[in-house]
């Protein structure tokens, strides 16, 4: 595992904590990264102290026009290259093309491909030429649960995750709030519309994670209104957290190869005790895997 180097260009924080958490017992030579918000100078930077790495086993772990010319700079010096692809199919509306044909190079110039599951497994050997594409177990988050608001409701809650995207099905959430009046619904996340009604609450901006992940168990539902999208992010905290999902039609053939519990929209749902989840379930998996690979 020491032989392996983590570079990254351009990382936003989510990945970063996930990097910090697989690399974190090896020295910090072993990382090279900028983050999204630095200038384009430190970005620069990076890439030329990446570019002097030569013979070695180099980590990926994000998408990026950085990193697609890093790769190919680190292959003309004899490095092997092990790169995660996040999202086959990318979800990010009028940059979908562009972030296509980014992940096509980066596959393309990589040794090893390394997804979350084995639907996107599939996708990548369907839509990308990989020469070899392994399964890896994202890891969960780590945190302090504390009861929060929601937990002392009696109505069945109902919650949207994440940030504001189009795919997520804001518009489908907002008209089953109006259908059923009596269940409550959150919408947990920056950018929603906004929508008055007597029952859907927001809760926007900066959550700190341990209230975040706390609101999240709290939850009797989370809605997904997505008709495609990857393991990682929220539905693998659904996972993590064994929570019960609700889902328009044409999303629960996509949700049911996922081990979630599932229902439509138009079935009875009920309260139940929610368990809270392991307190030490991390990385390691993942920090593993690459030790066995490299």
């Amino acid at each position: 595992m020491n032989k392996i180097k983590l570079v990254g260009i351009s990382l936003n924080p989510v990945l970063f904590d996930h990097i910090k958490e697989i690399f974190k017992q090896f020295n910090k030579k072993n990382l090279i990264y900028s983050m999204k918000s630095d200038s384009l100078k430190n970005h620069l930077i990076k890439i030329v102290d990446c570019g002097k790495i030569k013979k070695s086993n180099i980590f990926i772990y994000n998408t990026s026009v950085y990193n697609a010319l890093l790769i190919f700079i680190l292959k003309l010096r004899i490095n092997k290259i092990f790169f995660h692809l996040h999202d086959p199919i990318p979800h990010s509306g009028i940059l979908n093309p562009i972030i296509f044909l980014v992940n096509q190079l980066m596959v393309l110039l990589s040794d090893r491909v390394l997804v979350f599951s084995t639907r996107l497994k599939h996708q990548t050997e369907k839509y990308y030429f990989p020469k070899r594409v392994h399964v890896v177990q994202h890891g969960g988050p780590k945190f302090e649960y504390k009861k929060t608001e929601i937990s002392d409701k009696l109505e069945i809650t109902i919650g949207l995750v994440g940030r504001y995207m189009p795919y997520k099905g804001f518009k489908r959430f907002k008209e089953i709030s109006i259908k059923y009046p009596k269940h409550h619904f959150y919408c947990i996340g920056d950018g929603y519309p906004p929508f008055k009604s007597h029952n859907l609450s927001y809760y926007k901006g900066y959550i700190e994670e341990n209230r975040y992940y706390s609101l999240l168990t709290d939850l009797d539902y989370i809605f997904f209104g997505h008709k495609d999208v990857s393991f990682s992010g929220v539905l693998n905290d659904c996972v993590f957290l064994n929570k019960r999902l609700i889902s328009p039609k044409e999303s629960l053939r996509f949700l049911s190869s996922c081990d979630l519990s599932v229902k439509s929209i138009s079935e009875p749902l009920n309260k139940q005790e929610k368990p809270l989840p392991p307190k030490n379930f991390g990385w390691e998996n993942y920090a593993n895997f690459l030790k066995e690979i490299s």
